[in-house]
This record gives C-alpha cells, structure tokens and sequence, in this order.
C-alpha cells in the first residue's frame, strides 16, 4: 500500500515536521510505501536544519518529494506552494498510484491534500497541530463557517 504524506518534514524546524517524521517512520515500519511531499526545499533557509538531508534521504521504506523550485506558466515573483504541492502529490500518484494522502497541519497542507483528493479521488486524512486551529480561529477567518 502506498500512502503520501503532505506536510512539514525535516529539514524543516518545529513540532509538525517532527511529528511527521515520526509518523513516517511508523508507517514504513508497518510496510507501507511512504511517499513524503513537503515543501522544505523552497522554504527560507532560516527555518530548516542544516545537516539533514543524509539522514532524511535513507530512511528505509520512506521516499522524500519535494516541491520543484520553478513553477514557469505562473507569474515568477508568486511562490505558488499550494499549487507546487498538489502538482507534486499527482506527479506522485501518476509513478505510484497513492492510495491515502495524509496531510499535516492546515495551511497550506490540507487544502493542498483535499485538491489532491477532489481530482484524484483518493481518500484523503486531515491532521493539524492546534496552533494552526487556533490562528484561524482567533483571527476570525473560519468563524463563518
């Protein structure tokens, strides 16, 4: 069984990417096929670990696709993430025909994965960290709904 996970991963910093990579880690350990598609290359370099791409790119069972750098039928100063995930997560699911997509936190994650879901069809599991519940709500973005 393949599953793709879209979230933080390291090298990514902070709580999520490291409840990502456990849970990766978990499921490749059960034998699932875990394909990673973060956005931890095109990040800013002040919010990544130097020194983790060894570790990350050999871990057993666990393959890590990143966003690509360029997206060129978009106007070049917009970084366009949300879109370089879901055109990442169907490049992935075209080699590996994904059978779930987890996401991981929110914004943009969890749209990119529900995207995903909507012209794929794969069944699609929403996680977040609290924090990004919280954000939303406090600024009052999803009161309406």
């Amino acid at each position: 069984m393949n599953i793709c996970i879209l979230s933080k991963f390291p090298p990514l910093e902070g709580g999520i990417a490291a409840k990502t990579y456990w849970l990766a880690r978990g499921y490749a350990e059960t034998g699932l096929n875990v394909h990673v598609v973060s956005n931890s290359n095109i990040t800013p370099p002040e919010y990544r670990i130097d020194g983790c791409y060894p570790h990350i790119k050999e871990l057993p069972g666990i393959t890590l696709h990143e966003a690509e750098e360029q997206f060129p039928w978009h106007i070049p100063e917009e970084p366009h993430s949300l879109a370089k995930l879901v055109d990442k997560v169907l490049e992935v699911h075209k080699q590996t025909k994904i059978d779930v997509i987890d996401t991981g936190y929110l914004i943009p994650y969890g749209i990119a994965g529900y995207l995903a879901h909507l012209i794929t069809g794969i069944p699609y599991i929403v996680r977040h960290g609290g924090s990004d519940i919280a954000k939303f709500l406090d600024e009052g973005h999803l009161a309406s709904l």
